[in-house]
């Protein structure tokens, strides 16, 4: 672990954030999609 020694550096702490910010979105909206899925495929046939 050495995020500690970017906190020095505002640039890389930036690029940090939004990688992570991008694996949050990234997982959310496949954690989504699955959800989605799997509630449409439980759902009775009309």
């Amino acid at each position: 672990m050495r995020i500690y020694l970017l906190e020095d550096n505002p640039i890389q702490m930036g690029r940090l954030e939004e990688a992570v910010a991008h694996e949050l979105k990234s997982f959310g909206k496949n954690l989504y999609n699955l959800l989605y899925k799997f509630i449409v495929i439980s759902q009775p046939q009309l």
